[in-house]
């Protein structure tokens, strides 16, 4: 990806921030997902843990783990100011890094920084997904923060992505000749 592909958002320079290079290390991402799962989800109130249901077993992103976050999210990030809250910030970190990577990995984002995005959560960066087959980042911050409100649709998001992905790569001429 260069600039010119995204001129309204893509800066070259800030995906060598140091603060950006640290945070999107595999490794660190790998590491705050697994502390997500281990530590932070079993230590949920049980009354919260009650009213959305036992946490499904088996693939952290297969389609029931993603439908279970969103019921889980709305009610535990009911509000901005929950997500903002910096005694909040450990966890809203590892959510972050859990809704990006669901979108890396069902379907082939790349993550990226998009400076100011994050935040007040995030002071150095903004951690953002990009998609080869859209001008459109997705903004997991965003999303976290926005549904106590409007509610988060992970599921029918990344089906919504795939389908996307799908139709463009199938038209494309320019993808049908990179990718036969």
């Amino acid at each position: 990806m260069s600039s010119s592909d995204n001129e309204d958002w893509y800066d070259e320079k800030a995906q060598h921030d140091p603060a950006w290079s640290a945070w999107c290390l595999q490794r660190c991402i790998t590491e705050r997902i697994e502390a997500l799962f281990t530590d932070t989800l079993p230590a949920l109130p049980h009354e919260l843990l009650h009213r959305v249901g036992a946490m499904p077993s088996g693939d952290r992103f297969a389609d029931a783990m993603l439908d279970w976050f969103d019921v889980l999210i709305p009610e535990w990030f009911a509000t901005r100011a929950a997500v903002e809250n910096p005694a909040n910030f450990t966890a809203v970190d590892r959510v972050v890094s859990y809704l990006g990577e669901a979108l890396v990995r069902r379907v082939g984002g790349i993550w990226v920084n998009i400076p100011g995005i994050g935040s007040p959560v995030y002071d150095a960066f903004g951690p953002a997904v990009t998609f080869d087959f859209s001008d459109d980042p997705s903004y997991p911050l965003w999303d976290l923060r926005n549904a106590g409100e409007d509610g988060l649709f992970l599921t029918s998001t990344i089906g919504g992505l795939i389908a996307d992905r799908d139709h463009r790569h199938s038209t494309s001429p320019v993808f049908a000749d990179k990718h036969p």
